[in-house]
């Protein structure tokens, strides 16, 4: 996967494992920060930009963050980033590679 645009790199999660799902709380009141976390853990791998229009992009998903790319970075649009991977579910028979992506 590629830069958008010209951005500015702002988060990079490259450490999932599988044991993160442990952290997951599961209930019917669980509070907005503790919903935001489990999403969190749901994305694994990320990479977030900010792009000079000033639009967040971020992609989650990811089985591959190029080792050299640092939060802070400047990259250019179209720079390869990342690669899709598993989508990091809980079950182990789930395969199904896909792309989360999203303009903010």
């Amino acid at each position: 996967m590629v830069a958008l645009d010209d951005a500015i790199v702002v988060r990079i999660v490259d450490n999932f494992d599988d044991s993160d799902f442990s952290r997951i709380v599961y209930g019917d009141n669980i509070s907005l920060e503790q919903e935001l976390k489990n999403l969190d853990i749901l994305r694994g791998n990320q990479v977030w930009i900010k792009t000079m229009k000033g639009e967040v992009v971020f992609y989650s998903h990811l089985s591959f963050v190029e080792w050299d790319l640092e939060e802070g970075q400047m990259v250019p649009r179209g720079k390869i980033l990342w690669k899709v991977g598993i989508s990091w579910v809980p079950e182990e028979w789930y395969d199904d590679f896909h792309l989360h992506f999203a303009i903010m």
